[in-house]
């Protein structure tokens, strides 16, 4: 069972856009037992966060109509065993997510990504992440 925390910032929707493109995105740590993140928000404060195993951290807004909406987050996780500090940084929405979640104006489009120990994956979909192999899950970005 997968709990759900809502400890993201909440996001101003853009003034000029309330009737445009609905996002919503989702960020799981799925095996980790906690990771910190940080999600960068224009005008919003930054601020460190832990997301425990099995933990989500989800929020909506709606794409600006130039395109300018972009959230990057960073996550830093301490392998267990031998204390490597492990750390990536990508963006979780910008216009190549867009390409891969969705640009439907009038339904709300969704973005997954799982944090793992072996790394970041992406869905439109949120169905279950058996295997690494799942077509419907995409790796995309690995820790440093």
């Amino acid at each position: 069972m997968v709990k759900s925390f809502d400890t993201s910032p909440k996001i101003k929707t853009p003034p000029s856009s309330k009737w445009l493109e609905p996002y919503r995105i989702y960020i799981t740590d799925v095996d980790l037992d906690a990771v910190l993140y940080q999600c960068n928000v224009p005008g919003e404060p930054s601020i460190p966060t832990i997301l425990h195993h099995g933990g989500m951290v989800t929020w909506k807004f709606r794409k600006d109509l130039f395109g300018e909406n972009k959230y990057d987050c960073s996550f830093a996780w301490l392998k267990k065993g031998t204390y490597e500090l492990k750390t990536m940084a990508f963006n979780v929405f910008d216009e190549e997510v867009v390409k891969m979640c969705g640009w439907n104006l009038f339904e709300l489009n969704r973005c997954y990504w799982l944090v793992t120990q072996s790394g970041a994956y992406f869905s439109k979909r949120n169905e279950t992440f058996l295997f690494v192999s799942d077509d419907n899950w995409r790796y995309m970005y690995e820790w440093k």
